[in-house]
């Protein structure tokens, strides 16, 4: 080699390589080497394009936590599946949206209560029961929950006069709870809430009117429930006290109020009481009959004969029967029904009067009293006038 090339640095500007000529042994040269420059640019495009990838992907996150903040966590779409949610009276649609959360259907509470302020209809959400999905959006759990038939039916409703017999018939209809159980919890009178001096029966005790129960609602709470609310209207109007203070024993005045239902309408309550009472009464010469058709057609509901049947004059004399009130004197041995709150009154503060008859006069309900036999007749005629009779 030549001692002129020796200590001049490789591919300066005075030197040239000579590819024709043999290279040196141990060193490799390449054909293409780039400047040094030029990785540099690339290193740097990379970085940056990098920053900015996790910069935006920063900024997306963000963004999505900020929404979360405010609008809270949410699932998509109309959920899975059925989940039971109960809604108890008073609850704040917060409290509301902490059950949704625990139960699996929205996943959270903010969520909810944004959907609910939203939509004016909240303010008409309704305690109960109702039947819902699990990971729903806020919006769509909100719209089943004002869907009444999201609404799980347990309520059931007892009418004026209704039997026993007649309303267990009513709970079995709309709930999970059977005759066959209702019957063998009414024979539980402490558990159920019957008074000592009901005799163990719950005929007359079951106060009408509608109820509303919960899923693990079972017979036993059923009839606690009817009865805790003929004992508070009791309560509430004096009935037991007024009861003691005509000298009758609560119990009695009970049946009467049932005898008044099945006799007659709420504007001729009063005047029913007094003739059933005056005809106990010994001075009217009545023997003590009620003479009541009514306690023979409760007689046929609990031996389960049709209610519809032609009443005979043999079957309301039949002696065998026990309430029959043509054969035997006094009252019957139970409440032939459930009477509400008229008939509570009715039997405690009877209209003053004379009579010891009543017949129903018109198609309305309305009766015809009499003091004597006499004005009976004619009442009876008018009666027939009517179709009635």
């Amino acid at each position: 080699m030549s001692e002129d090339l020796v200590g001049l640095p490789f591919g300066g500007q005075d030197s040239v390589p000579d590819y024709d000529a043999p290279r040196p042994r141990g060193r490799r040269q390449s054909k293409h080497r780039r400047p040094p420059g030029r990785h540099r640019n690339l290193i740097t495009a990379l970085v940056v394009v990098s920053v900015l990838v996790v910069l935006g992907g920063g900024l997306v996150y963000a963004g999505s936590l900020v929404n979360t903040l405010i609008h809270g966590a949410d699932y998509d779409g109309g959920g899975t599946g059925q989940v039971t949610i109960q809604i108890a009276q008073g609850q704040t649609l917060r409290q509301v949206g902490d059950t949704l959360v625990a139960k699996g259907v929205v996943k959270s509470t903010r969520a909810f209560t944004n959907a609910a302020e939203a939509d004016t209809r909240s303010t008409s959400l309704q305690p109960g029961t109702y039947q819902l999905k699990s990971h729903m959006s806020a919006a769509l759990a909100l719209a089943l929950l004002l869907d009444p038939s999201s609404r799980v039916q347990l309520t059931f409703t007892v009418t004026p006069g209704m039997t026993a017999k007649q309303a267990f018939a009513s709970v079995a209809k709309t709930t999970r709870i059977t005759v066959d159980q209702l019957t063998a919890a009414a024979n539980n009178a402490s558990a159920i809430g019957l008074p000592d001096w009901a005799k163990g029966k719950v005929e007359g005790f079951l106060y009408p009117d509608t109820y509303t129960l919960q899923p693990k609602d079972d017979a036993t709470a059923a009839l606690k429930m009817m009865i805790t609310q003929s004992l508070k209207k009791m309560n509430g109007n004096g009935f037991i006290t007024k009861a003691q203070a005509m000298g009758k024993n609560p119990y009695d005045a009970l049946i009467v109020a049932s005898l008044v239902v099945g006799e007659g309408i709420p504007s001729d309550y009063g005047k029913i009481a007094r003739v059933f009472y005056n005809r106990l009464n010994p001075a009217a010469g009545t023997n003590g009959l009620l003479q009541s058709d009514a306690t023979t057609i409760y007689s046929r509901e609990i031996r389960g004969v049709p209610r519809n049947a032609e009443l005979t004059t043999a079957e309301l004399k039949d002696a065998n029967d026990p309430y029959s009130t043509y054969a035997h004197k006094g009252l019957p041995p139970t409440p032939i029904g459930n009477p509400d709150l008229d008939a509570l009154n009715a039997a405690v503060n009877p209209t003053p009067g004379t009579w010891i008859f009543f017949v129903k006069i018109d198609k309305a309900g309305h009766s015809g009293f009499a003091t004597t036999n006499a004005e009976h007749e004619r009442n009876k005629q008018l009666a027939r006038q009517n179709g009635v009779l």
